[in-house]
């Protein structure tokens, strides 16, 4: 679904709080979910670069399978639903979203989505979009 990727007014969002912007916090409240919270920072002796999460202050959940599904909301301590409006931020696009030169795992995800366009993870990759300093190219 080519377009551009702008930020969206206030009044757009309309009066219905549930498409209004949602954060997570997320807390390990028990040791059994402490060591499924990894650092991003973890992937270095791999020699992978994960430079999108890293700017964001992202990290990894592990174990999301088989009966543990659901095991990160066990960890979900609080939801803030946040009024459309002009929120305070030093962040940026380009902070937040490094371009494919920056982030080899984006740029290798991207690749994946070329090589793999159709079938079962054709569908998976579908969903990565080409982001670009604002405009969304793909």
């Amino acid at each position: 679904m080519p377009g551009t990727y702008r930020t969206r007014q206030a009044d757009e969002f309309g009066s219905n709080p549930g498409k209004w912007p949602v954060i997570y916090l997320i807390l390990p409240v028990t040791n059994s979910l402490r060591g499924a919270i990894r650092d991003v920072d973890l992937l270095e002796p791999f020699a992978i670069d994960a430079a999108r999460p890293r700017q964001q202050s992202a990290a990894f959940f592990m174990g999301a399978h088989g009966l543990h599904k659901n095991r990160l909301a066990e960890a979900v301590v609080c939801v803030l639903r946040l009024d459309p409006g002009m929120w305070a931020t030093q962040a940026t696009y380009e902070s937040l979203f490094p371009d494919v030169d920056s982030d080899p795992i984006y740029r290798w995800m991207l690749h994946l989505k070329q090589r793999y366009a159709t079938g079962m993870i054709g569908r998976f990759l579908n969903e990565v979009s080409h982001f670009e300093f604002g405009v969304k190219l793909s």
